[in-house]
Parts: C-alpha cells; structure tokens; sequence
C-alpha cells in the first residue's frame, strides 16, 4: 500500500493564504495532527517514507517518522504547486485578480507559475517510478493538497486541467493499493481524504 498524507496544519492554511512554494511552518494544531497520524502509523510496518522538502511537510515527516527510524527520502516532486506571483496572498484576493479557485493548481497565466503540464508532468513522472519499482511495497509519501489531487487525477485517468471535486484535508490520507495481483494490475485508490485518526 502507498500511503499519500498532506501536511498538518500550517501557518499559511489559518492565515488563509495561498503557500505554494513558501517555505511555512506547522502551527501546534499541526503538530498534534502529526502525533495523533504517527499513533495511526506505529504498528504498520513501512518499507520507505518519502517527504516533500517544504517544511510543514517535513515537520510532518518527522513527527511520523519519531517512532518509525527510517531513512527520509526528500524528493522535490513531492512539492506543492508553485503560485508565482499569487504566493502569500489571500485567496479571496488571489481568486478575484486572478481567477484562481481554493483547490486548484492554477492555469499557468500568473507570473512565475510553474504552470499545470509542468506541474502535472513531474507527479505523473512521480507515480510511474513507484508503479515500476516498488510494487507490493509499503511507502508513505508526505506531501501537499494540490499534489495529491493531481495524484487522484492520474490513477483516475482524468485530464490534466480536470479539477477533481476532492477534499484533501491536513494529515487525511489517500491509500493507494499497489499490490502486483490486485484486480487492475495497476494502482487503485483504497481510501480518500481518511481523517479516522484525528477523531
């Protein structure tokens, strides 16, 4: 199984803020939502952690991996989408000057914006690497909003300017059955957006 999980709460999520590739903190809201996923995670036997190299995502990685002791892979294709110029701003204001939406990974007309194929091209290069040399493996992969959304998009085949009507929720955890005898063949998607542990 591949265990996709968001960031816990970051400074930028209660400031209402559009982070991308801000380098932000977790608040201590976060830092419990990492304890409260490290008990869900202790007992499972993990064969690679995998982080975002952002640091709510790493703080996030850290706080699982307390119990865990492996090694940390940082793998910048795990980063969140880039906003540009949009970076820092509300998104109220960043939806009304540019016709971004809370959810989205933006439609490469912003300044700096690292643009949707790029974005897409560097997940979707991401998963082929999982799908082609860790099969029946058990990895967990911290990393951010957008990035799982477009993770959901390709395994369901959706176009790459498709936005899925998905809630991606800090710490939620989208499974991923990578099995070499499920029924596919391929990767499924187990669960979505399972916040069971912060009950």
């Amino acid at each position: 199984m591949i265990y996709f999980i968001r960031h816990g709460e970051s400074i930028g999520n209660i400031q209402g803020i559009i982070q991308g590739s801000l380098d932000l903190e977790l608040t201590s809201k976060g830092k419990t939502q990492a304890k409260l996923l490290a008990d869900k995670f202790k007992k499972k036997k993990i064969d690679y952690l995998y982080s975002s190299p952002l640091k709510r995502a790493l703080q996030t990685t850290n706080i699982l991996n307390s119990s865990m002791h492996l090694d940390v892979q940082i793998d910048d294709a795990l980063q969140e989408y880039n906003y540009g110029i949009a970076e820092g701003q509300p998104w109220q204001v960043a939806t009304n000057k540019y016709g971004i939406q809370l959810g989205a990974w933006g439609f490469g007309d912003i300044k700096n914006e690292e643009g949707p194929k790029k974005f897409c091209e560097r997940i979707d290069k991401f998963i082929d690497n999982l799908s082609i040399n860790f099969l029946d493996k058990e990895i967990i992969c911290i990393t951010h909003g957008a990035v799982i959304s477009r993770i959901a998009c390709n395994l369901l085949g959706m176009d790459i300017n498709s936005r899925p009507r998905i809630r991606i929720s800090n710490t939620s955890v989208m499974e991923v059955d990578n099995s070499s005898k499920n029924f596919l063949k391929k990767f499924v998607i187990a669960s979505i957006n399972d916040c069971g542990h912060l009950i």
